[in-house]
């Protein structure tokens, strides 16, 4: 008898079976609601988890750099400076350490793997809870996704995660590298229409780059930040009937030239009288507010985020002034630490 899908409940159909760890056959199902993909009850896990990082895996650190520039973007356009994240199945801490030296106040968290290079960041179980919470390469790890998923909204309502979709048509065991049978940990696979069901599930609204970048987006959440540039798209586009809540809700800060000479003088009074002049709209008020309310209600954070997650262009200066590095303080934290132990 087929087993039940994982993600809603229902029905799977069997769509093939491929050697696992090149010893044990293993049958792949599929959800006849969303196409999300699952293998049989993996049974081979503690033979697979022998090392908690496999040898396959060898764009871990090319993987970090992107995601943590990409992410980093989106924290801090929809987030203010004092906000806490965890990284959750945090492996050896390479993904907290950079978003730390990035000027994030990042934690992690992995029960199953040392913490080499954030020591000192743990999260404490049951202590705190966080504005966003990553998930770098983990879903296609849960044995029990709905579950195991709402578990990590407990910690933020606001989920970044990594996962490849499942390709249309849907390959064959040999024609997908994602699949990962040589070492057997990945056991679930999702479609867009599998996240748009857990997202749901939580209040969540789905955004997603359509390849690998997702986002469970706590609704209402608006952006701190929006480049100047693509909130005019957007509100020519899709939020013509928006544009006076924008201009209460938000003030555009130009992006000024260097110097202070009398003709660069005049060039910033123009940049901050011109409507298509390069800068940032800011967040001015508080959620709550009419406007805010309003403008929570559109498509702008949704349509803002994805594009953030597709990799959009931002000011990485202005994001840099905004999360100034914690390494160095991070640094003078644990030296301290040290001194009270001795």
């Amino acid at each position: 008898m087929d087993p039940k899908s994982n993600i809603t409940g229902g029905e799977t159909e069997r769509v093939f079976t491929a050697r696992v760890l090149g010893k044990y056959d293993v049958a792949f199902y599929r959800c006849l609601e969303t196409g999300y993909m699952q293998t049989e009850k993996p049974y081979w896990l503690e033979e697979a988890y022998k090392s908690p990082m496999n040898l396959c895996d060898t764009g871990v650190l090319m993987r970090n750099t992107h995601f943590s520039t990409v992410l980093r973007a989106f924290f801090g356009a929809f987030f203010v400076p004092e906000s806490q994240f965890l990284d959750f199945a945090g492996g050896f801490g390479v993904f907290t350490r950079m978003m730390r030296d990035a000027g994030l106040d990042y934690y992690w968290d992995d029960p199953y793997t040392q913490n080499v290079l954030a020591r000192g960041f743990e999260h404490a179980s049951g202590t705190r809870t966080y504005a966003a919470l990553s998930a770098i390469e983990v879903f296609e790890h849960l044995v029990s996704p709905r579950e195991e998923i709402a578990g990590l909204f407990k910690l933020a309502p606001t989920l970044l995660f990594s996962t490849v979709l499942v390709p249309e048509p849907r390959p064959e065991a040999a024609d997908w590298w994602y699949y990962g049978l040589s070492h057997g940990q990945h056991i679930s696979f999702y479609t867009l229409q599998a996240l748009e069901v857990l997202a749901h599930e939580h209040g969540a609204t789905l955004v997603s780059n359509g390849r690998d970048l997702h986002a469970f987006l706590q609704r209402g959440l608006l952006p701190q930040e929006v480049d100047a540039d693509w909130l005019r798209k957007w509100l020519s586009r899709e939020g013509r009937e928006y544009a006076a809540a924008v201009g209460r809700a938000f003030e555009f800060c130009p992006k000024l030239h260097a110097g202070k000479k009398l003709k660069h003088q005049l060039r910033n009074l123009v940049r901050r009288c011109r409507f298509h002049a390069p800068g940032v709209y800011v967040l001015k008020v508080l959620p709550g507010s009419p406007d805010y309310v309003a403008l929570s209600t559109s498509s702008l954070s949704a349509r803002y985020a994805a594009y953030l997650l597709s990799g959009g262009a931002v000011d990485r200066k202005r994001l840099a002034e905004r999360f100034p590095s914690l390494t160095v303080p991070d640094m003078e934290r644990m030296a301290q630490r040290m001194t009270a132990q001795k």
